[in-house]
């Protein structure tokens, strides 16, 4: 009887569980806020019935998995996210993503037609709603957390020997025919009895590029209710390093709730949060580095010199990529910082009937900045081997604005405490502006000051800019009879 008394939030507002119709999943966020996870869309995998999180990497700062509802499959016929809301705002799933656990109250999913019709299209591959905290109990609350986790990869290839490898490859160019292409025996023994130099290694390259890489989260959370007024400060900080060498992530969150009842029939409403995410890469991909990490053992991370090793005798052509290197040349950075702004206001009519609107501004930055130096490392003969005489400096520029105005007119009435009376009317206005630009200089004179204007050719700036306007109307009905006949509409 308690589960069927909790209220869900649903779209544009609340409903008993015993009087929902739909499809719909909750989550309580309680006891798993601070579960050890980077992203908080990874958290919800497998404790959301239909709801499916595939996280396609683990690169620190972009490992948020790709949410979809009942199935992989939306409007457009391919994989299609959800649509997100966050305390009424319209999100992305990568502000869910970096949204901090410790300020969710609850998540609930909308999963069919009956119960996202209210989004329209915009609901067409279901609908996420998350709520964030506010206090319940009179009183001040202060609660701090912290922890520390470890990450590393759960398997790693398992390779041959070198001198294993060098056998196998003479065997298979003996029966393919191909003559004089073969290792020598006496490198095979060399290898096999652990006498490696420059020219012979054993480098099992994924163990090289992958790490034990540490995690750390800090949470400090101030709350308190009194008089009619609550409210809700907290801050997060997350300091990630990546399983791959050159990775890392740092996110820091702030959110700030107030609640306050100006008079028996007003009250207002403030929540102002925002995040900034910064990720860090070496230029190269990180696909092509793990396709790297295939690459024959027998070149070492090192030459006996300490240099990096980029060529030998035994190894294919010059410019094979020493994986370990790829992880330290260059960089590819990403920064963004997210804002929202919405003060709302409830009017109680009467005590059946209350009028809600807020108005949300939201302003969204994210840069990026890629830089491939120059550089020259030589084989172990003293000959340049792997030499790019070409830097290049790229960066990018996204600016997202949006304007969301949301008024909505609830209704409640129970006659006889048998017929239950609920109704809803809104409108809803969006406003989104976008602009994207691009830079490109080549042929830097120097790797220590990566900026456009010391670019010297290949110039290349292009951008655009874009807006989308969305109105809509929206409604609900329900009569519920004596908690057991339901009519929505």
């Amino acid at each position: 009887v308690k589960g069927l008394e909790e209220v869900v939030v649903v779209g544009y507002g609340t409903q008993q569980k015993a009087n929902l119709t739909g499809a719909v999943a909750t989550l309580d966020f309680k006891d798993i806020e601070n579960s050890p996870q980077a992203s908080t869309t990874n958290i919800l995998s497998g404790r959301l019935p239909g709801v499916a999180i595939v996280q396609g990497g683990g690169q620190p700062g972009n490992d948020e998995g790709e949410i979809t509802i009942r199935g992989t499959t939306g409007l457009t016929g391919s994989s299609v996210s959800p649509l997100v809301i966050i305390d009424g705002i319209q999100s992305t799933p990568r502000d869910l993503a970096n949204l901090a656990p410790q300020e969710i109250a609850n998540i609930t999913v909308l999963k069919d037609a009956a119960s996202a019709s209210i989004y329209g299209s915009r609901g067409g591959n279901g609908v996420i709603l998350v709520t964030t905290k506010l206090p319940k109990k009179e009183g001040l609350s202060i609660n701090f957390g912290a922890y520390t986790a470890f990450q590393e990869a759960t398997y790693l290839p398992e390779l041959v020997e070198s001198w294993q490898f060098m056998q196998l490859h003479n065997e298979a160019t003996d029966a393919t025919g191909i003559n004089g292409s073969g290792y020598p025996l006496t490198a095979i023994d060399s290898a096999r009895n652990g006498l490696f130099s420059d020219n012979i290694a054993n480098t099992k390259w994924f163990e090289e590029i992958f790490r034990t890489a540490p995690m750390q989260n800090y949470n400090l959370g101030v709350s308190g209710r009194s008089q009619g007024t609550a409210y809700q400060v907290s801050a997060t900080v997350q300091n990630q390093e990546g399983i791959l060498r050159g990775t890392s992530s740092d996110r820091y969150t702030i959110r700030g709730n107030l609640k306050s009842n100006i008079s028996k029939f007003i009250s207002a409403g403030l929540n102002i949060n925002g995040f900034l995410r910064t990720a860090n890469s070496p230029f190269r991909s990180t696909n092509l580095i793990l396709q790297d990490a295939n690459r024959i053992p027998l070149l070492p991370v090192r030459y006996a010199n300490g240099e990096f090793a980029v060529y030998n005798r035994y190894t294919n052509q010059p410019n094979d990529v020493n994986p370990v290197l790829a992880t330290e040349i260059g960089y590819n950075n990403e920064e963004q910082v997210k804002i929202n702004f919405q003060p709302s206001l409830i009017f109680k009519i009467n005590d059946d009937l209350k009028l809600n609107t807020s108005l949300t501004y939201s302003v969204n930055f994210a840069n990026s900045e890629q830089f491939n130096p120059t550089y020259n490392y030589n084989s172990n003969y003293g000959i340049p081997a792997y030499v790019n005489n070409n830097s290049r400096l790229n960066t990018t520029s996204n600016t997202n604005k949006q304007l969301q105005v949301q008024t909505t007119l609830n209704y409640n009435k129970v006659i006889n405490q048998k017929h239950a009376l609920t109704g809803l009317l809104g409108h809803e206005y969006l406003d989104f502006k976008s602009s994207f630009r691009r830079a490109q200089g080549d042929n830097l004179p120097s790797n220590e000051l990566p900026v456009l204007d010391n670019a010297t050719s290949a110039f290349l700036v292009n951008g655009n800019k874009g807006q989308n306007r969305l109105q809509s109307f929206f409604g609900r009905a329900t009569y519920g009879y004596n908690n057991k006949y339901l009519i929505e509409a």
